[in-house]
């Protein structure tokens, strides 16, 4: 997932990228967002807060941050 948001983002300017996750520490985020997508979500959100997402990235060139400030520190599981 990070390597491949790396190259669309890299290769493809243009093309907005929404990370779907089951990962949710800092690092992780962090590392997607670094790569060059455009938004993080857990893949457990709603189908109301993907098209939000999805209508914010078109809009803005980016989804709200709207995370949930607990995300943890812990390394994920591999």
């Amino acid at each position: 997932g990070i390597t491949a948001t790396n190259i669309i983002h890299l290769n493809y300017p243009k093309i907005k990228v929404i990370a779907l996750t089951n990962a949710a520490d800092r690092a992780t985020r962090q590392q997607v967002l670094n790569a060059g997508a455009s938004g993080y979500l857990m893949k457990h959100v709603s189908i109301d807060e993907l098209t939000d997402a999805i209508r914010s990235v078109v809009q803005d060139g980016q989804v709200s941050d709207k995370q949930p400030a607990d995300l943890s520190d812990k390394q994920p599981a591999v």
